[in-house]
């Protein structure tokens, strides 16, 4: 099964672990657009098998399933704006997608945690 990690008022951890317990055989993968390491560990605790971001191919979601998926090791850091962006998202993600109480928590004015997650999210 596919979760996102956004799902409206849901949240997609929530999700996964109320599946777990319900269908404890299912094989739950986690999909979203902005989970950081902090989102894949929790879906991981919560059940998830699988944690992948977006954009996802229908080819690599079986290529992971089965198995196939390779690992890519990079030696390279992350630029500055990557890493800006995900403690960004990873703010949002533990405030459960409410800006305003990310905004306080990273110290910024709704506003312009706003302007900056607007923006596409920079190559690492």
């Amino acid at each position: 099964m596919l979760i996102d990690l956004r799902l409206g008022d849901d949240w997609g951890i929530d999700v996964i672990a109320a599946l777990r317990s319900l269908i404890p055989g299912a094989v739950l993968a986690l999909v979203s657009a902005c989970a950081g390491p902090d989102a894949a560990v929790a879906a991981m605790r919560a059940g998830a098998q699988h944690v992948s971001p977006k954009p996802i191919t229908c080819a690599s979601i079986l290529d992971e399933v089965e198995g196939r998926a390779e690992v890519a090791v990079s030696r390279d850091l992350p630029s500055l704006a990557s890493v800006e962006w995900e403690h960004l998202a990873r703010g949002v993600a533990e405030s459960r997608g409410n800006i305003s109480e990310a905004a306080r928590r990273l110290g910024l004015s709704r506003s312009g945690l706003q302007r900056r997650l607007r923006k596409t999210r920079p190559p690492r």
